[in-house]
This record gives C-alpha cells, structure tokens and sequence, in this order.
C-alpha cells in the first residue's frame, strides 16, 4: 500500500500520498552569465524540489503546492511554497501535516512574497525516491565544489589582495 498522509486545508481533510519531484534551475549567477550571451559556470544539472500530493484534488489531478522560481536555493531540502494559488493556509496546512517547516524567509517574485519552507527529516526519510536521491547528490556535490574553492582561495597568499591599508 502506498504512503498516505492527512492535510487539513481551508477545514477540509485530504488523504492524499505525497510524492516528491525534482525540477532544473541555476544559479543566480549562471542566468546572468547566459542572458549576456557568456557560458554558465557550471555545468552539471542543478535540481529544486517540487511536491504532488496525488488525491488531493476532486477531479483525481494532483496539487503542487510547491512552486518553481528557477533559481537554486542554497537551503538543504528546502521549496517555494505556492501562495498565489493556495494562499498561506497551504504552508500551515503542510506544516500541521508534519511535511514541512516555515523558515521565515521568502523569495520575491511578481508582486508575490514566496514563503521558503524546508521539508521535515521525517517527511524526507519517509517519502525519499529517485528523484530526491538526485537532486540531494546534485545539492550536495555543488555546495562541496564551492566550500573547496573557497576554502583554496582563503589559503592563497594574503598580501595578494592587500591594497596597503591594512
């Protein structure tokens, strides 16, 4: 049997079975490199997550709460939440259901102010699929690459970026 897991939203109770999905975005810095006609810096995909909760609809299509902005979010298991289609009443709903957590941060886009929400420990342990396993390895192997940069760049030569006001 499938997982299933129970949302309220707007007093209505859902059973509905998650499932979490993967979507390509870039770096900020990547879409302004290509939008001046420059190769982006980095070339392996870079994924977002995305949730269905499949029965949650009366007409059988599954609702995506989640929202793709295009861009990476440095946050670990981390999403949009739709509030333009849902209103705020989605991320208590997915929080209440123990699937998600309110960062406090949003992302601004349009006229609208997307809350960052990042997915529970539980939630992930329970719902983790293929799609999942490759956007966290794609997560994980660029916030590497980028520690180990920075990391060489802080054991370079300091007086190199000494502009003798020190």
């Amino acid at each position: 049997m499938e997982k299933q897991i129970v949302v309220n939203y707007l007093g209505e109770e859902h059973i509905v079975r998650p499932e979490l999905c993967c979507y390509r975005v870039q770096t900020a810095m990547d879409r302004f490199l290509e939008s001046e006609g420059f190769e982006p810096e980095h070339k392996e995909p870079l994924y977002g997550l995305a949730l269905q909760l499949h029965g949650f609809g009366e007409y059988g299509e599954p609702a995506i709460p989640t929202v793709n902005l295009g861009e990476l979010i440095s946050i670990k298991d981390a999403t949009h939440i739709d509030i333009n289609n849902y209103g705020y009443e989605m991320v208590e709903a997915l929080s209440n259901a123990g699937i998600l957590t309110d960062t406090g941060l949003t992302f601004q886009s349009g006229f609208v102010r997307y809350p960052v929400c990042v997915f529970t420990e539980d939630f992930i342990a329970t719902y983790a699929n293929d799609a999942y396993k490759m956007y966290s390895d794609a997560h994980d192997a660029y916030f590497k690459a980028l520690e180990e940069e920075w990391s060489d760049i802080e054991n370079e030569d300091p007086d190199y970026y000494d502009d003798g006001d020190r």
